[in-house]
């Protein structure tokens, strides 16, 4: 089928009149039907398009039948033009009236727990492998827990003014006299370190130098205490850990009695520093006492007097006096 893009209407008309007598012109003109019969296809017809039946109602029934076109055409679109200039801006408009407020929705459903997060590290667990050290039960109890956790110590407060004196007391009754002390005649003895001493891990600490000794003896290897006579006995020990051990690194000694350790003559420290305790022990005769290294760290050096890690420390030493 031939595509017509620029033929106007009438031109068809005019074609098909032609084609009449001009006896009949006139009739014809009168006559002429165009009936659109569909959209012209896109390939005929990029921009769009109709399909148009030409020829006379000869039979003068209204209609173009099939038997009286005389021509079939397509009419296409012509093509888009080119975009015109943009106009001017327009005034801005006024400022629209503010709608009513809606009404509040219902609440929605409740949404879905999170996540349990992860447990947090225990304050006791010093070094953070979730085991109960030895070392890291402070307070000596058998148990980890708060108990154990001990925080950084405070500053020093700003010392308070001094009171005025108080109005001296009546003096009290005489009391009642005491019974009589205990006296240190059934036996001593001490040793001391002038030397800085390697501690070990679950080792017995060695004395470099001895003091006088009656009813108590020490080894060759000057580690073991002997008592002679059954009784109780005042003992006192201390010696200085050096600081560099670190802040988290806990030293822990204590008194151990024929192989078993005496829990209240246990002291522990923290990063460096002196530990001393005195302890009342009923020993047996022939008991022998030791100070051993309870702690988690292996090794651990004591200050001699005047050391390099801590001058002002004094000297390791430990005193059995006999009660009686």
């Amino acid at each position: 089928m031939r595509q017509l893009s620029f033929l106007p209407l009438f031109a068809l008309i005019f074609l098909a009149a032609c084609q009449e007598d001009t006896a009949s012109r006139d009739k014809a003109a009168q006559s002429v039907m165009v009936k659109q019969t569909a959209a012209a296809m896109v390939e005929e017809c990029p921009n769009g398009g109709v399909a148009l039946d030409i020829g006379f109602d000869k039979n003068g029934n209204g209609t173009l039948d099939t038997e009286e076109i005389l021509k079939s055409e397509v009419i296409c679109n012509g093509k888009d033009g080119e975009p015109g200039q943009p106009g001017e801006k327009g005034d801005t408009g006024a400022k629209g009236a503010t709608g009513a407020t809606g009404e509040k929705g219902d609440t929605g459903d409740q949404g879905l727990s999170g996540l349990d997060g992860a447990a947090g590290l225990p304050c006791w667990d010093l070094n953070g492998d979730g085991i109960e050290d030895i070392f890291e039960d402070v307070n000596s109890d058998l148990a980890w827990n708060a108990l154990d956790c001990t925080g950084p110590q405070g500053e020093t407060g700003t010392k308070g003014d001094k009171g005025d004196p108080g109005e001296k007391g009546d003096k009290g009754d005489t009391g009642d006299q005491g019974e009589p002390g205990l006296s240190a005649t059934g036996g001593w003895g001490s040793a001391y370190g002038n030397a800085t001493a390697i501690f070990a891990k679950n080792g017995d600490l060695a004395w470099n130098a001895v003091g006088p000794m009656r009813g108590v003896t020490i080894d060759t290897d000057k580690k073991i205490f002997t008592v002679t006579e059954a009784g109780v006995y005042h003992i006192t020990y201390r010696l200085t850990v050096l600081k560099p051990m670190g802040l988290k690194r806990w030293a822990s000694v204590a008194l151990i009695v024929n192989g078993v350790e005496q829990t209240a003559a246990r002291r522990s420290v923290a990063g460096g520093g002196e530990i001393a305790t005195t302890a009342l022990l009923d020993l047996p005769a022939g008991a022998m006492v030791t100070l051993r290294n309870v702690g988690a760290t292996d090794l651990f050096p004591v200050d001699p007097p005047g050391g390099a890690g801590d001058p002002s420390a004094d000297a390791p030493a430990i005193v059995f006096i006999k009660l009686n």
